[in-house]
């Protein structure tokens, strides 16, 4: 966790819970936004880490969210946060759009995978059959040169 340099910023010095509380985002969205940069993290005089709220965070005040609405439609129930932030707006439909194309070259890809697992199996059938003849064959070879030279030689 980065320690800050300046431990007396202004501002509320929140832990982990309180902060994702405040935020209303959960405490590993809290954690991730501390790796990132985006949020200041310094430990306290309780040895605990405390989070920078307010004052000179590095914060963006414009990914709060306004309202959060439950859709009651989809199991299990997704929670979408609808942001006043034009450009947010257009970075998630981006985001829905790539992820939809990629949800579809994946089906795309299984598809072609099960394709070829089907050859595979085929071929390898195949294969088994083959080698059930050779073993077939070697076992009269075989049979063949157990006999007596005697016999061999008379034909019998």
């Amino acid at each position: 966790m980065p320690a800050t340099d300046t431990p007396n910023t202004a501002g509320d010095w929140l832990s982990y819970p309180q902060a994702a509380e405040r935020l209303g985002i959960t405490q590993d969205a809290v954690r991730q936004r501390v790796k990132r940069g985006t949020l200041l993290a310094s430990r306290g005089n309780d040895g605990k880490p405390r989070i920078l709220l307010g004052g000179n965070s590095k914060q963006a005040t414009n990914t709060q969210p306004t309202r959060m609405v439950a859709e009651t439609d989809h199991q299990p129930t997704r929670m979408v946060v609808a942001y006043d932030n034009k450009p947010t707006r257009s970075l998630i439909l981006s985001l829905e759009t790539r992820i939809s194309e990629l949800l579809d070259a994946r089906t795309h890809e299984r598809q072609q995978q099960q394709q070829a697992i089907g050859l595979l199996v085929e071929r390898v059938d195949a294969a088994e059959l083959r080698t059930e003849r050779l073993e077939d064959l070697l076992r009269e070879t075989l049979e063949h040169q157990r006999r007596p030279w005697w016999r061999r030689w008379l034909g019998r």
